[in-house]
């Protein structure tokens, strides 16, 4: 490889590099506001205006289908999840509605 073709490669690895870094600082967060709002949502969806899981589950405010849902009817409360980065419970409690926690 000549002198120029490294300069090339290392530059783009440092780029690449700056790249993954600043997606690893940021994506978490953004991935645990994504999942509280899913979470509420859904919550909503199935315990206060009655929908059916998969309802729910399509009508995702992401919208991206990376979301992953758990609906637990006894304790009445849904689980979601994106990715494995993060995960938020929302559960109806009878005159709050659906909080997230």
């Amino acid at each position: 490889m000549t002198r120029r073709g490294r300069r090339i490669l290392t530059g783009a690895l440092v780029v690449l590099g700056l790249i993954v870094a600043v997606l690893a600082w940021k994506l978490p967060p953004m991935a645990q506001l994504a999942v509280d709002t899913s979470a509420k949502w859904a919550c909503q969806c199935r315990y206060i205006d009655g929908g059916d899981d998969k309802f729910c589950v399509s009508e995702d405010p992401l919208g991206f289908g990376g979301t992953d849902f758990r609906f637990e009817p006894e304790s009445r409360q849904v689980t979601a999840s994106i990715w494995g980065l993060a995960s938020a419970t929302g559960r109806y409690e009878p005159g709050s509605g659906c909080m997230v926690h």
